[in-house]
């Protein structure tokens, strides 16, 4: 039975796709990182100083400067 399941394992069925999970998610935090770290604070600089990590928009549609994420989401849904 093991060597049939190594015999499975090595014709590429599993590997491929077992490499290609793995590559997607070092990639995804690569990208989650660059964008985070990176395009963000550039981004906010450009734009008169905004930082986006303490910037939330309510579902009413009105800025809330200076709250943090976590606080953002302890509120409730707004709908009017």
């Amino acid at each position: 039975m093991l060597k049939g399941f190594k015999e499975f394992t090595m014709r590429g069925n599993v590997i491929d796709p077992a490499v290609g999970v793995i590559i997607r998610a070092a990639f995804g935090r690569m990208v989650d990182s660059v964008v985070n770290d990176l395009v963000m604070p550039l981004a906010g600089k450009t734009i008169s100083n905004v930082e986006f990590s303490k910037l939330y928009i309510a579902n009413s549609g009105k800025i809330i400067p200076g709250m943090a994420l976590a606080d953002a989401k302890k509120l409730q849904p707004v709908f009017a």
